[in-house]
């Protein structure tokens, strides 16, 4: 594909962060989790076309405690 690539990702039970926090700011927590996570795509040059709420999954033993 023109020496583009794409990741399939698996099944991961949990909910969005949009059901989450759509009428509030991400908690500390997620947003540093969704960081991270992008830094480590960027150091293997991969690119996240579509970071929106809608696209980070947030399991239970992931959610913040507040």
């Amino acid at each position: 594909m023109g020496g583009l690539g794409m990741v399939i990702m698996d099944f991961v039970e949990g909910t969005t962060a949009h059901d989450l926090y759509a009428d509030t700011q991400l908690p500390d927590a997620v947003y540093n989790q969704v960081k991270e996570a992008i830094d480590i795509l960027h150091a293997k040059s991969i690119v996240f076309g579509d970071l929106q709420l809608p696209n980070i999954i947030i399991t239970d033993q992931q959610r913040p405690m507040h």
